[in-house]
């Protein structure tokens, strides 16, 4: 995690403008909270958008929630559409009826009982 924090600690004050004090109250903040990353760089967002709007505190709190919701976006994305996986893998493995063709599956990819030639 710390390696990362390096990282994301030397682009920040390269892009966002923000000073090193402001990036140490986020450090500090994170190190007191659960989940450090998201709040480092949920802070980042918040101080980037301040900071570039002129201390205009209802733009930080729009790029903090832009930012919270890009970081966490695709790790949404990809537990709903694993959960309708795992629902159909389930399913498939209990011996239901596929609701789109009716066909029980029982571990078969086709209805048809396959063919030996000799």
């Amino acid at each position: 995690m710390y390696n990362m924090m390096a990282n994301l600690f030397y682009g920040i004050l390269k892009q966002f403008r923000l000073s090193k004090s402001q990036m140490v109250d986020g450090v500090a903040l994170a190190e007191t909270t659960p989940g450090p990353v998201i709040i480092v760089v949920g802070f980042v967002g918040f101080m980037a958008g301040f900071n570039h709007f002129h201390a205009y505190i209802t733009m930080g709190s729009v790029t903090l929630f832009a930012t919270i919701f890009y970081t966490f976006f695709a790790l949404f994305l990809i537990r709903i559409c694993g959960w309708a996986v795992d629902k159909k893998i389930a399913r498939q493995r209990s011996g239901e009826p596929d609701p789109e063709t009716g066909y029980r599956r029982c571990g078969r990819r086709d209805p048809e009982p396959d063919l030996v030639f000799g």
